[in-house]
């Protein structure tokens, strides 16, 4: 029994889970974006290409889950957290429930206090592109960024 003890310890700690680790997606988020497509769908409307107005805006999400926001151009800068969360969803026509990645991050412009949240449903991200979508009471928003 002496002989299995070392080898059933060594099989116990193998299998507890590391809480410190990043996920697969997390591992993915982690790094410097730009926004490279944003448009922005009104209720009852017509899509329109609005990037022009987060030109500039580059986000650094760390593997502290601490974030940067920094627009070079305007002279903006802040400091934030961000997660992943895993979404369960309803599709209402089939009843059908679903599970999405959901991003959500906030930080606080570091010359006027004001907090920034971001909220990204339908999150997909590979290597080096993001995509993301979000709705609000006026319409529906979809985002591509890119990767440095």
């Amino acid at each position: 029994m002496k002989n299995y003890l070392p080898l059933f310890i060594l099989f116990v700690l193998a299998g507890c889970q590391q809480t410190d680790q990043l996920t697969y997606t997390e591992k993915r988020v982690v790094g410097s974006w730009f926004y490279t497509d944003v448009d922005f769908t009104p209720r009852w409307g017509f899509k329109k290409d609005i990037t022009k107005d987060y030109f500039g805006d580059v986000l650094t999400f760390k593997n502290d889950f601490t974030l940067v926001y920094e627009n070079k151009d305007q002279g903006l800068t802040g400091n934030g957290v961000w997660q992943v969360n895993q979404v369960n969803t309803t599709n209402s026509g089939t009843n059908q429930n679903s599970w999405t990645d959901q991003v959500v991050a906030s930080y606080e412009n570091a010359a006027t206090g004001e907090i920034t949240q971001l909220i990204w449903d339908n999150f997909c991200v590979n290597k080096n592109r993001i995509n993301a979508g979000n709705s609000d009471k006026d319409g529906y928003y979809t985002y591509e960024l890119k990767k440095f």
